[in-house]
């Protein structure tokens, strides 16, 4: 077989045959790097991602998780120095859960104790309502106090209770504004354990 003869400027230009066909091997190896399954003209659609979309309600739960976090670091604080200063309750309280904080910092500046340490919690999110104006959520959570206990800040002795019941479940309801969930109440069930 001759090489190839292409016209260029009315002049033949020949090219020797293993130029052509490597040309066209190069080529064909290429169009192969496209998707088997297209025909010529037909467009290809983009391969859908096996990534699930994120839940909504599952998001939802690790946020008000993440903001009872929040809410308990700032109380902490709070209890533990005794003052407000330095911490913005707001962020994370509203209504009677806020209320109820600041009843018992009260109480505790008015008699001396202080709350130093950390209370161990198990939340867990029993109920989120997404499409409730605003949307609501519940925690109920066995904290266990007793790593976190009051004491006089004079003496550093221990508050004597009338209930030595280091865990009691706790309940906490938040309400969602904007992209924020607050706490706007806490109940605190003392009749029993967790």
């Amino acid at each position: 077989m001759e090489p190839s003869t292409p016209l260029r400027n009315n002049r033949i230009i020949r090219y020797p045959k293993a130029l052509v066909v490597g040309l066209v091997g190069a080529t064909l190896l290429m169009a192969g790097c496209g998707s088997s399954s297209s025909k010529p003209g037909q467009s290809v659609s983009p391969t859908v991602s096996d990534t699930p979309s994120p839940n909504p309600t599952a998001q939802a739960q690790q946020q008000v998780l993440s903001s009872y976090q929040k809410m308990w670091t700032a109380t902490e604080k709070v209890y533990a120095s005794g003052s407000y200063q330095g911490v913005n309750l707001n962020l994370y309280l509203q209504d009677k859960a806020l209320e109820n904080v600041k009843l018992t910092e009260a109480y505790l500046q008015q008699n001396g104790i202080v709350i130093p340490g950390q209370p161990k919690l198990a939340p867990t999110v029993t109920a989120i309502n997404l499409g409730a104006q605003p949307p609501t959520a519940t925690i109920k959570d066995c904290v266990d106090s007793t790593n976190f206990v009051g004491v006089y800040k004079v003496t550093n002795k221990p508050v004597q209770t009338a209930d030595n019941n280091r865990r009691h479940v706790n309940t906490f309801t938040a309400q969602k504004y904007g992209d924020q969930w607050y706490f706007t109440n806490s109940v605190i069930d003392r009749t029993g354990t967790c």
